[in-house]
């Protein structure tokens, strides 16, 4: 079993956003951190801080009738001394769909579409909407076992009942990568070895449901996907794993007020041929005490095994 507990600062300086009016829309948003560990490296962060930790996107939208939605972003994204910053360009294509809205309460989108789970899916790079510098670890992963778009086609519908209540229902269906990596040290040299590849996700489907109870501000969410896992670094036929299956299940529970929330979000991960399971959870908690000032709290575990 792999525990690892390492303390980590993000200091968020500003996020800012933009848009423009009409059919044709652009929004922006930028987020810029300092971030320091405590010990070891981790997910890019050294023990004397970097600067070099951002997220900027450009979006367009352009809807040319209530019906029909064109949507894309483009990123930039730094992580410190991440692996992955070896494989990824200063500029990069993040999403874009086309949405056909049938009413109110039903649509459908095909293209390179966000992944559904969870109550940040949408917004885990906007560090001006999320409670910290980025969404967390549990359940979104940061681009590791899984991908937070998909190529593929979803399918969406709202249902509405008495007193408030109301479940929606994303079912969706396509395929995705994702980057793999690894941290190596030379026992003769102690020089830093890095292995960074890029997995496919093949075959994948899933499906994601918010339950909203009444009026109270309460909601739970559930879903699951599963995906064939090949390539990479240990996903190959002769790698340390091989092709696998994974099993994906997710929970989560919000219940948010005018001037605060308490939410907690679980996942569970689990690969064909009992090769190797993960289990993680969060909880967050955050209140208004002045206003437009708020104070954030969060708590986070993830093992693999």
């Amino acid at each position: 079993m792999l525990k690892k507990y390492t303390p980590y600062l993000f200091l968020l300086l500003f996020s800012v956003s933009a848009h423009s009016e009409e059919r044709f829309k652009i929004f922006g948003h930028y987020s810029q951190a300092y971030a320091i560990s405590s010990g070891e490296t981790v997910f890019g962060i050294p023990s004397e801080g970097t600067f070099d930790y951002r997220s900027i996107g450009l979006q367009f939208n352009f809807n040319p009738s209530e019906k029909n939605r064109v949507s894309i972003q483009t990123k930039h994204r730094r992580i410190g001394r991440h692996p992955i910053m070896g494989l990824s360009e200063n500029l990069e294509f993040d999403w874009g769909f086309y949405q056909r809205n049938f009413s109110d309460n039903t649509w459908i989108k095909a293209g390179r579409i966000l992944r559904p789970f969870g109550i940040y899916s949408e917004i885990n790079d906007v560090g001006v909407l999320l409670p910290f510098y980025q969404a967390t670890y549990t359940l979104y992963f940061n681009n590791t076992f899984t991908s937070k778009v998909y190529d593929g086609i979803a399918f969406y519908h709202l249902f509405e009942f008495q007193n408030g209540w109301s479940l929606s229902m994303e079912v969706f269906a396509g395929e995705y990568k994702f980057y793999e990596w690894y941290v190596l040290s030379n026992f003769l040299t102690g020089e830093r070895i890095e292995l960074v590849d890029t997995v496919d996700g093949q075959n994948s489907w899933g499906f994601w449901n918010w339950l909203n109870v009444g009026q109270d501000g309460t909601r739970l969410g559930f879903g699951l996907t599963q995906a064939d896992y090949r390539g990479g670094i240990q996903f190959l036929e002769e790698g340390l794993i091989g092709p696998v299956k994974l099993h994906m299940f997710h929970g989560s529970i919000d219940y948010t007020k005018d001037t605060w929330f308490a939410r907690a979000e679980g996942s569970f991960v689990n690969a064909s041929r009992n090769t190797f399971r993960g289990f993680g959870y969060n909880t967050q908690y955050s209140i208004e005490f002045i206003q437009n000032i708020r104070l954030n709290l969060q708590y986070e575990y993830f093992a693999i095994r």
